[in-house]
This record gives C-alpha cells, sequence and structure tokens, in this order.
C-alpha cells in the first residue's frame, strides 16, 4: 500500500506528516531485546560506559586527572589508588572501590559526583561488576585495531544473498528473529538507484526501458551505466565538499567572493576517473609535494584552502591563521580518521589516545605550507593574447601615418598673472606658471598677454606636473587633482579704447577627462561640475586642453587676449602649474602621409628631449644581506629582492649593500609586479586593503651605521586606499601613519626617488631600513634598490625600464623607429594620438583564472609549529617538530614529515581507521545512517557499529579492490540488502523501528541540493552543463543584503539559472536560501553528516520559491502540449516527478483537483497570466497543469527517496 496522496490543501502539514512514516531519528537509542552474556564485552559496552561517565576526570589528559587515577588503562586502574586502594580488583567487583564509590550512598563519596549529572543506572552499576567479577578484560578499542576481513558467516536463507554483504546483514538479521523485506518494484529502484548514484531522478524514458527490460542483469547494467555518468562525479563531489567545508567567499565579517571553484570541479574529475582514494589523500593534501607534480595535483591541495579568511580591519593576520591551522587540523582528523582532534587542541583528549603534543605534530605537518594564488595555465588564452598583442604593435606602428597636423603654437609670452587675493603666482622658465596653494574656496586666474600673430584660431591650455605639488599635480587637491570650472577668453583689438569682446568656443578637447568632469562642463556656465583629470593611471602627468575658437581671430598683431579661469570646487582643487599657447590654424587641404609622418617625428623629437633630460643613470645595490622580522627575504638573479611566507600589521626590512661609488646623491626604489604575489604585487597586501597594495611608512638610510638625511623625496605615482595622501616625500617624515603606497594600480612597477640632503662621502657600506605596515598586513612583495651620483640627485618619473635604457643609450638624439621602446612608449602615450589609438584593438592581456591552493615552503624558511598551552594562539609553549598519532598507527619508514607524510600514514595499511571511515560514509549514503551512526566519531565516544564484521570486510576489500570508490558503491547497490522495500508491516517496523538490522530499505529525505535538482529535472529546465564560476541563479530578493556591504544577488542569463546546484555561488553569511532551508551547511565548518530537519518553511518553498515557479510553469506548459486528455497527462506528470503513475486513488483525487482549478480560472478566481507566466499556447490551460505541478513537487514522495 502506498502512503495516502497529500495535496496542496494540506501543503503546511505534509512535511511535519511525514516524520511519522521516516525511520525515528538517529538521537532515539533503543537496544534490542537481547540476552545479556555472562561477561560484558569490554569495548562495544563497558569502555563507552566509563568514557561518557569517568575518562574526563579518570583518563588520559594528566592535568585534567583526579586523584592520580586513571581508567582508560588497566595497568593503572588494578594499581593502588591515593587512598591505597585499587579501583579495579579483577575477579572481586566488592574490593573494587570503583563499586564501592558507584553504589555509594554518600553525596561525598558517590562517583561520578551529584554535581557531574551523569549518574548511573542500576543497570549501568550492574554491568560494571559483572565486567569486574568476570575479570576486568580490557580490550584494544575496536577502531584502532587494523580491519581483519572475518569469513562469511552461514545463514538459513542461503537464496537471498546476492554478495557478500547480504550474508553479514542477514545473520544479523536472523539472530535478530527479523525477515528481509521484499526486494522494491522496479519503479522503486530505478528512481533510488538513479537519486543515489548520480543525484538525479530518472527520465521518464529511462525508468520506462528499465522496467520493460527483461534481462536478469538489467539492474546491474543500469548500476554500470550510472557509474559511468558524468553526474556520478557530481552527485559524490558534493559530499566531499560538506567534509571540505567548501563554500564561494571568505566567510567572517566581509565575507568577499575567492575563487576556489577550479578545486570543486577537480573533485568532480577525480571522482568520475575513479582516483583511488589512497592516491585522492596524497593529493588532496599533498598534491604540491608529489614528484614533478601536475596542475591537477597543485590544484587538489585546495581542500585545506577552504577554511575562512579574516579580512577585518585591525586583526593580526597571524592568529587568524592559527585559527585556520586549529580548523585544518580538526578537519583531517573528521574527513579521514573519524576522531575529534580538536578536543585535544587545549589539552590531552578526555578521552581518545591523542595527546595535546599529538595534535600540534599533526599541525606541524601541516603547518609548513604557504596560503598562495595558483594562476591556472590555459594555452589558448595565452595564444589569444599574444596574437591580439602582435596586431595591436603592428596597428601601434602604423600611428605616425594619422599623426594630425597641429597648428603651429606660441607659448604666450609677457603675460601678467593674478588671482583674486590667493597669493603671487611665479613665472618659470619654459613659459609656465605655478599658482600658489588657495586659500579660499572660490578661486580666479586671470592671465593677460598680448598676440604677435596675424590669426589665431585655437588656444591651448596645458597643466604640468610640479614637485611642489601634493603627488606632483597638476593641482593642489592631496592626490594633485584640479576641477576647473569655467574658462572664459576675451579679445582687445590693438587700438585706443577698443572694448574687449568675448571670444565664442566651438569645440574643446582633452587628453584626459575624469568621468563627470569633462572639457565641455568648464563652457556651460553651470556653477558645479567643471573639467577633472582623475583618471586614476595618468592622472599626475602634464594634461593638454584646446579650445577651438568659433571664428579665427584676424588682424591680431597687438591684440590683448585675456584668459579667465575660475575655479570653485572647494578643498583646494585648483590649478598648481599652467601655460597658455596660441595657435594658428594649418594651412588649408588634406595633410600628405609624408607630412604626417614627419610632424609624428618632429613630436617624438622634441618629447624625446624632455623625456632623456628627466632620467638618469642608476646603479642597481645587490644586497649582500637581507633581514626581516618575519617575512622571508630572497635577493633574486635580477638583484631584486623578493618577499615570501607571514606577514604582520608592522614589518621591517633591513638590507645591507657595498657602497658602488663615491658621491651618491640619491637612493631608488623600484615596487616591481610579481605574478606570485597578490593581485600581481608589487606588495604582500591580502586582505583589508588592495590586493598587491603596500603601504611604505618609512625609509630610512644608513652609511656606516651612520643614519643620512633626505632632501626630498618623489614617486612615478602614489594612490592611498585609506586616507588622502601617499607620497614617497611621506616616507621620509619620521611617522609611521603616513608612507607611500599605489593602491589604485597593482601588478605595475613603480619607482620612488630618495634624494639626499646632501652627496654621500666615504662609506663602505650602505643599509637600507623600510618599515611596512598600518590596521592591516601590506608590506612589499618585489623591488630593488639602486643609486645614482647624478648632481643635484634626481626625480621619479613614470616611464617604464625599458624606456628609461633606451633613452639612457642613445639620449635625444635617436630617430623614430619602429623598434625603439622609447618611440613606442611616445606612440602609446602621446596626446596627439589618442583619438587614433581609440581605434586600435583592445588590449587582450589575459586574465588568469586562478585558485586557492599550498605550497610547501623553502626548506631555508621552515615555519615553526609551537605547542600552546590550552590551545590559545597567545601562549606558546615550545616549539613541536612533525609527527601522527603514534598510538593509531606508526609513521611508515621513509616517509617525510610533513603534509606528503601524513598523507601517506594517513593511507597506510596500518591505519586502522581510514578505510573503516571512508567505506562507513559510504554506507550513510546509501541507507541513511552508517554502520557506525556517529560518522565522525570512532573513538572511546562514539558509537559502536551495528555490524562490526561487515564494516571491516568492507574496508579491507575497499583497499583490497584499490581503494575504488565505483567497486564499492556497486558492491553496495547491487546487493540484496539494498534492494529491499522500504515499505513494511508494523510489526517488523515496531521490532526495530531505527532500522539498525537493516532488515528493509531505507527511507531517507533527500539532501538540500537533491530537491532543487529534482524539481528542476522534473519541469525539464536542468541544464547538464559541468564546471566553472559559481552561478547565481533566482532567489527571492534580499536574501543577500543582509550580509556586510548589503552585496546584491544578480540572477545568472540563460542556462545557468538552471544548472545543477553543486554549481550555485555559495556565500558563508548568506546561503542560498532553498538549500539553507532543506538544512544544506553554510560552509564555515566541516560537516559529516547534515541534519534532515522537518519544516513548514519547506512547504513553503516547494509552493511559492522563484525557482519552483519558474519549474512549474514550464512542467506546467509541457504538460498543457502534451497528447491526449487529462489522464494522460496526469500520468506523465506524475511519472516525471515520482517515476511512477499515479494509482486509481491518486488519479480520482487529483483529476478532481485539475477540474477544480481549471473552473476557477475560468471564473476569473484566479488570475492564469500571473501564475502560467508569459509565453505561447494556452495560458489558462497552462496555468491548470502549472498548479498541479506545485503540489506534486509538495508532495513527501517527491522530497524522500524510499
Amino acid at each position: 500500500m502506498r502512503h495516502p496522496l497529500r495535496l496542496a490543501t494540506a501543503v503546511l502539514l505534509s512535511t511535519v506528516a511525514s516524520t511519522a512514516q521516516a525511520d525515528a531519528p538517529d538521537s532515539v537509542r533503543r537496544e534490542p531485546v537481547r540476552t545479556e552474556p555472562v561477561r560484558p564485552d569490554f569495548g562495544r559496552e563497558v569502555r563507552p560506559l566509563l568514557a561518557r561517565h569517568c575518562f574526563s576526570c579518570h583518563g588520559p589528559d594528566d592535568e585534567a586527572r583526579q586523584g592520580g587515577l586513571r581508567l582508560d588503562e588497566r595497568a593503572t586502574a588494578v594499581q593502588p589508588a591515593k587512598s591505597g586502594r585499587a579501583a579495579v580488583v579483577p575477579g572481586d567487583a566488592a574490593a573494587s572501590e570503583l563499586v564501592r564509590r558507584i553504589t555509594s550512598t554518600d553525596d561525598d563519596e558517590r562517583m561520578p559526583p551529584p554535581s557531574a549529572h551523569r549518574s548511573l543506572t542500576a543497570a549501568e552499576r550492574s554491568l560494571l561488576v559483572r565486567w569486574i567479577d568476570g575479570g576486568a578484560e580490557y580490550r584494544p578499542h575496536w577502531a584502532f585495531v587494523p580491519p581483519v576481513p572475518a569469513p562469511l558467516p552461514p545463514v538459513r536463507a542461503a537464496d537471498w544473498p546476492r554478495n557478500a554483504i547480504d550474508h553479514f546483514v542477514l545473520a544479523t538479521i536472523e539472530r535478530e528473529r527479523l525477515q528481509p523485506a521484499p526486494e522494491a518494484d522496479r519503479r522503486t529502484l530505478v528512481r533510488r538507484v538513479h537519486l543515489d548514484l548520480i543525484g538525479l531522478p530518472p527520465t521518464p524514458e529511462a525508468a520506462q526501458a528499465f522496467v520493460d527490460d527483461p534481462a536478469t542483469d538489467a539492474y546491474e547494467r543500469l548500476v554500470d551505466r550510472l557509474l559511468a555518468s558524468p553526474q556520478y562525479g557530481e552527485r559524490w563531489a558534493r559530499r566531499w565538499l560538506d567534509l571540505a567545508r567548501y563554500a564561494d567567499s571568505n566567510g567572517y565579517e566581509k565575507d568577499r567572493e575567492r575563487s576556489i571553484w577550479p578545486w570543486r570541479d577537480q573533485v568532480v574529475r577525480a571522482l568520475n576517473d575513479d582516483q583511488p582514494f589512497d592516491q585522492f589523500t596524497l593529493e588532496q593534501l599533498a598534491g604540491d609535494l608529489l614528484p614533478s607534480a601536475t596542475t591537477e595535483q597543485i590544484v587538489a591541495t585546495g581542500f585545506h584552502r577552504n577554511t575562512m579568511r579574516n579580512e577585518e580591519g585591525g586583526i593580526d593576520p597571524l592568529e587568524f591563521r592559527f585559527h585556520a591551522m586549529t580548523d585544518r587540523v580538526a578537519t583531517t582528523g573528521t574527513a579521514w580518521l573519524g576522531l575529534s582532534l580538536g578536543c585535544a587542541q587545549c589539552h590531552t583528549h578526555k578521552f581518545d589516545p591523542i595527546t595535546q603534543r599529538d595534535y600540534f605534530a599533526v599541525m606541524a605537518c601541516l603547518d609548513n605550507a604557504d596560503d598562495v594564488d595558483f594562476p591556472l595555465p590555459d594555452a589558448a588564452a595565452a595564444a589569444r593574447a599574444a596574437a591580439a598583442a602582435a596586431a595591436k604593435e603592428a596597428a601601434l606602428a602604423a600611428l605616425p601615418e594619422q599623426f594630425p597636423i597641429a597648428p603651429v603654437w606660441h607659448v604666450a609670452e609677457r603675460v601678467v598673472a593674478t588671482t583674486n587675493g590667493c597669493g603671487e603666482p611665479t613665472r618659470l622658465d619654459d613659459g609656465s606658471w605655478r599658482f600658489p596653494p588657495p586659500e579660499r574656496d572660490d578661486v580666479t586666474y586671470t592671465l593677460a598677454f598680448a598676440s604677435q600673430l596675424d590669426s589665431v584660431a585655437q588656444l591651448r591650455l596645458e597643466v604640468l606636473p610640479d614637485p611642489s605639488l601634493p603627488q606632483q599635480g597638476p593641482g593642489h587637491a592631496a592626490n594633485g587633482n584640479f576641477v576647473l570650472s569655467d574658462l572664459r577668453v576675451t579679445v582687445a583689438p590693438n587700438a585706443a579704447g577698443a572694448a574687449p569682446q568675448p571670444v565664442a568656443i566651438a569645440t574643446a578637447r582633452a587628453d584626459a577627462e575624469q568621468p563627470g568632469y569633462s572639457l565641455a562642463s568648464c563652457l556651460d556656465d553651470e556653477a558645479h561640475g567643471g573639467w577633472a583629470v582623475d583618471i586614476g593611471a595618468g592622472r599626475n602627468a602634464a594634461h593638454t586642453a584646446v579650445f577651438d575658437f568659433a571664428e579665427p581671430v584676424a588682424n591680431a598683431p597687438g591684440a590683448r587676449f585675456v584668459v579667465t579661469l575660475r575655479q570653485r570646487f572647494g578643498s583646494r582643487h585648483t590649478i598648481g602649474r599652467l601655460r597658455l599657447a596660441l595657435g594658428e590654424a594649418p594651412a588649408p587641404g588634406e595633410p600628405t602621409v609624408a607630412a604626417r609622418r614627419t610632424a609624428c617625428a618632429q613630436a617624438y623629437a622634441t618629447w624625446r628631449a624632455e623625456a632623456a633630460a628627466t632620467v638618469v643613470p642608476w646603479t642597481v645595490l645587490r644586497p649582500h644581506a637581507v633581514a626581516s622580522n618575519l617575512p622571508w627575504l630572497e635577493v633574486q638573479p635580477d638583484d631584486s629582492v623578493r618577499a615570501s611566507g607571514d606577514i604582520t600589521k608592522s614589518d621591517t626590512y633591513e638590507l645591507r649593500c657595498a657602497v658602488p661609488m663615491a658621491g651618491i646623491t640619491a637612493v631608488r626604489l623600484e615596487a616591481l609586479p610579481d605574478a606570485a604575489l597578490p593581485g600581481g604585487g608589487p606588495g604582500l597586501c591580502y586582505y583589508e586593503g588592495p590586493p598587491g597594495d603596500f603601504f611604505l611608512g618609512e625609509f630610512e638610510l644608513f652609511a656606516d651605521d651612520q643614519k643620512l638625511a633626505f632632501a626630498r623625496a618623489s614617486a612615478s605615482h602614489g594612490h592611498n586606499a585609506f586616507g588622502d595622501q601617499a607620497t614617497a616625500a611621506l616616507a621620509i617624515d619620521g611617522d609611521l601613519q603616513t608612507g607611500w603606497s599605489v593602491a589604485d594600480r597593482p601588478g605595475e612597477r613603480h619607482t620612488a626617488v630618495f634624494v639626499l640632503s646632501e652627496p654621500l662621502g666615504n662609506a663602505r657600506e650602505l643599509r637600507v631600513r623600510m618599515t611596512f605596515g598600518r590596521h592591516y598586513a601590506c608590506p612589499l612583495g618585489r623591488f630593488r634598490l639602486a643609486a645614482t651620483a647624478q648632481a643635484g640627485g634626481a626625480t621619479a618619473n613614470a616611464l617604464p625600464a625599458a624606456v628609461e635604457s633606451a633613452l639612457l643609450a642613445h639620449g635625444a638624439a635617436a630617430t623614430a623607429a619602429s623598434d625603439d621602446p622609447a618611440f613606442r612608449h611616445f606612440l602609446r602615450t602621446s596626446p596627439a594620438l589618442a583619438a587614433a589609438r581609440q581605434q586600435l584593438p583592445p588590449d587582450a592581456r589575459p586574465t588568469p583564472t586562478t585558485t586557492l591552493v599550498l605550497r610547501e615552503r623553502s626548506a631555508a624558511n621552515p615555519r615553526t609549529t609551537w605547542l600552546r598551552r590550552r590551545g590559545e594562539y597567545l601562549q606558546p609553549v615550545e616549539a613541536i617538530a612533525p609527527g601522527v598519532l603514534e598510538t593509531i598507527a606508526p609513521m611508515p619508514a621513509g616517509v617525510p614529515r610533513n603534509r606528503l607524510g601524513l598523507a601517506r600514514w594517513i593511507v597506510s595499511p596500518a591505519n586502522p581507521l581510514t578505510a573503516r571511515v571512508a567505506v562507513n560514509r559510504a554506507w550513510q549514503a546509501f541507507f541513511g545512517h552508517g554502520l557506525v551512526r556517529s560518522l565522525g566519531d570512532f573513538g572511546y565516544q562514539g558509537d559502536p557499529p551495528t555490524h562490526p564484521e561487515l564494516l571491516d570486510w568492507l574496508a579491507v576489500e575497499f583497499q583490497r579492490r584499490g581503494w575504488s570508490h565505483k567497486r564499492l558503491h556497486r558492491l553496495i547497490a547491487t546487493s540484496a540488502t539494498y534492494r529491499q522495500s522500504a515499505v513494511v508491516a508494523a510489526a517488523p517496523r515496531a521490532r526495530d523501528p531505527e532500522n539498525r538490522w537493516l532488515a528493509r530499505g531505507a527511507r531517507v529525505r533527500l539532501e538540500a541540493e537533491m530537491v532543487r535538482d529534482s524539481v528542476l529535472h522534473s519541469s525539464g529546465l536542468l541544464s547538464l552543463r559541468m564546471g566553472g564560476p559559481g552561478v547565481r541563479p533566482p532567489q527571492p530578493a534580499g536574501v543577500t543584503e543582509v550580509g556586510f556591504g548589503k552585496p546584491t544577488w544578480q540572477a545568472s542569463d540563460g542556462e545557468d539559472r538552471y544548472r545543477r546546484s553543486l554549481y550555485t555561488f555559495h556565500k558563508r553569511t548568506t546561503p542560498f536560501a532553498l538549500l539553507q532551508t532543506f538544512d544544506a551547511p553554510s560552509g564555515e565548518a566541516c560537516v559529516v553528516r547534515r541534519e534532515a530537519s522537518t519544516t513548514p518553511l519547506q512547504a513553503l518553498t516547494l509552493l511559492n520559491d522563484v525557482l519552483v515557479v519558474d519549474a512549474s510553469r514550464a512542467l506546467g506548459a509541457l504538460l498543457a502540449g502534451a497528447r491526449g486528455g487529462d489522464q494522460e497527462r496526469l500520468q506523465l506528470a506524475f511519472v516525471r516527478c515520482l517515476s511512477r503513475p499515479a494509482d486509481d486513488d491518486e488519479a480520482t483525487t487529483l483529476l478532481a483537483f485539475v477540474a477544480a482549478q481549471r473552473a476557477r480560472l475560468l471564473a476569473g478566481e484566479l488570475d492564469a497570466a500571473a501564475i502560467a507566466g508569459p509565453g505561447d499556447g494556452d495560458r489558462r490551460e497552462v496555468a491548470v497543469w502549472a498548479l498541479l505541478a506545485r503540489v506534486l513537487f509538495n508532495l513527501d514522495e517527491f522530497v524522500f527517496r524510499r
């Protein structure tokens, strides 16, 4: 008999009512009626009792032990305690102090003491008495003894077993005087095995094909097809991701996105390839340490990069790294050993034979690795980028043919410059004017001068950098910016009494415009806005604006021009240095290519002469000694220094170099990019601030340990992620809170030049000390030092190193050759070519996909692991060498004591736990509970196995069959035990309500991902595209907005809306709503088994969630368009959702429901368009069947597999 159908009118009760049909929860512990043996079994009865009630005070923990009594070992338990009496006198319970104390009526004597609130029952006291009278035998804990395969037990129903599993199960069933359930019908079986092996229900066609297959091995062939399906790896990877605490975000408060999905895809591939579990273990823990490690093996180490990362400002990054390490130790213990290793962090384990020293020895194996972002090789992307770069270089070489023929510019001479009471401007030798810092918010500059030209067509305004300005200008704002609010031009003819007339400006253009601050806005008479140049890279450089007059000013010789510049943005946003020029229009006619090339060569010659004057020769300083407070510094072959390892919020580098020359006037610091650094460098910042940033708080120079004074400092670029300024000058002001940073331009080379107050005299050694840090860790990751003896020192420039070298090699004399780095740089940066460059192919610099991995540290820089008192980060006690749990199994001979050695120990034949834990977890996936129900605890506190001989046989067989998960899963799925029906009579269910003896099939609530995927699969929406970054399916609005920064959830388009749930972007602080409703974990901790709650919210979700609405509409449209009448459509709906047809009672009930909904729609009681959504066809009929789909999705049979 099937369970009665639960309809949508009672959906809020359906999931609650389903608990009455499900197996009793694991928390209920009902022991079957059994005949007590004369001597209790120590391993299965006595030790668990002692562990629960006694070991916390009388167990392995030396610090917690009371009265010097230890009961977990026989040798100490039978020795006289401090009272002079032995706790256990074998064979004589009456003489045993233990019995006297547990039976005492005196509260001061009785054990456990009343304060423990763990009094023994009469049955438990009796058990201990009988154990002692029987000789007080101690045996090793069953899980700590290597498994040995038992012979197949004899059974009475010899024709029932299909493989060895069934012999062990049937022997227990018969011993418990039960009978196996009959085999499930084919439709139940095909749905069950599809869900268990690939996590998806069968298609109607697949289900029917199996039902119709007459072959005797039809079921076995079905199992083999599913094991070979690509969806197999996805289903089983999801379970491994729970153990690995997988998520696509970092966790903690800020919970930013991370890229670790390549590891998730690697797990899917490994499982589909049936990678042996021992090899899988080696790669997950230490793939990078394998000989000639492949990309796949390196990516596999992402297992332990799933730890959370705290990016809050002000934290100690090393403290939170320690927290990550404790998580890694605990997760390793749970995932592979089935032990609660985390209990030994603060003290020796109170129950299991794990000392605190053991705990930190395991940590030491894992601790000597750095967390790195690994760029995935992509040959195709690299080839595309190379081809695009070649195309761009070819187009760049043709730019001289497009060089504009500029007017002849004449710098304004004999200018009279004034301000509206803001100080006197200064005229410089190049015809430019430097204006003082503003003293008010509304500032006006007026520049008047006479023209000697016959005809003036244009005005050019150049804003220029200057060392006296913030970040070299060209403005007075803290970042060197300005805002020109208005520009007006008037001209007065060269005639007595002639009144000035406004000059109309037709068009204007600039080589740089800040978004929202265009040049045109300084001509619009509006009070707000204006021209600004904060474009990020290139802001602090010379910029040019050209204004075309509507009509040339003719007969201009002697005419007096007045240019008025108004700047009313405030906050010191005024121009610091400028130059004006008037231009004559070129002769009529289209310039020739030769003329354009000539113009380009002339402009290049001018630029090169100016650029060559800014470069000086530098001599690289190769350090002969490097040191730091913690980061590891290594001198590279190119004389640069690379930093790696742990960093703090206050790091200091010291470097010693020989003095290469006499009379040093300046020292240059090059901050260099490096693909191995966060964000490509040049800094090591990886949290809170921009990746790749650094903050140099102080730069100090010593000659023979005598500190030198600096006159000034400059930088090629500066930007502060938190604050106003970040200039090189602030790195020599004696204030660690200010300094140099390049936060907005990671992955680039930047330079800072520090000029000495006076040339260096005789000295043998230079010592450089750099101090980094702020409220987060941010030292330099790669850098190089150089010195110059150039008279007057030098000023930092933004020229690439190759351009500097070319200018130094040939000075200003070189011609415009296409292979000249300086000429190519000119073509890339000349303002005159800005319009032409917009037509070039875009940059195709590949942005490699990265994933989080582990990388073993250099042998020269091992990380010290400390045993910490009470497990507290701030209480290191002694350095600990790498090791393993020797009480469980010895370290194999010849293996290194590192992550790889730990992994080899975990899968060594001598380790009694790993294979047992793996097969037990697989068993739980098929039957809802493990042979050991405490999946994550095989220790003294854990549950004993219900079928110990079967567990050991499976563990040995798993190893014998090459640690193959697919072979193990096939063995389980093809057993008669697995194929039993879950529907049994009341009497046998009452005899074994928890199905501990496996006399019936399991009835298991689908995992969250299976619920969602089943909805999509049944409706025909599911996309089976595999792999790639996490996608964002639709979910209710507002879910993610409660997280830090109120991030929005932009739903994916196309098939990404309906991918398998494995690929749903998983944000730790705001998990995907539907999955969380059905008990999916957050990814914050290792989860060995999910809870299975039953709540009204689940029913509401399967009615109203946006994805369920989409799916119901899709299934409704499919059913409305199907052939036949209501009966045929109803049966199709049932087969799609439940893999079986409806029986007569169900069909009658649901057909009545369909008729009722159709009538409501016809009457206008329900809105067909709102229910059916947009689309073709009869929307009313689609709505009818969409309503039925939502009913079927709400059946407990849909969310349970039986």
